[in-house]
């Protein structure tokens, strides 16, 4: 099993000069430098009022909310995220 402290990351700042709602914190929490062989988690901390810009991965990709309520628009469906109860 692995385990991050995710308080102890050491953050780096990303953001685009040509939108500045668009900006976060972020940091690999797991990788191969840890052991893991098929998995990566990234950390990220978005500010409210910010968002992270439109992406894409060759994987999939979980969206893991610690605290807010996200707006995520789906590449898939245009739907959003929900809050399950």
């Amino acid at each position: 099993m692995f385990t991050a402290q995710l308080d102890q990351l050491d953050l780096f700042e990303s953001w685009t000069q040509e939108d500045p709602q668009i900006a976060s914190k972020s940091a690999i929490a797991l990788s191969s430098r840890e052991g893991s062989t098929i998995t990566q988690v990234f950390y990220i901390v978005c500010e409210p009022h910010k968002r992270i810009g439109r992406h894409v991965h060759s994987a999939e990709e979980v969206l893991l909310v610690l605290k807010a309520r996200p707006k995520c628009p789906s590449a898939m469906s245009g739907r959003g995220f929900r809050r399950a109860d």
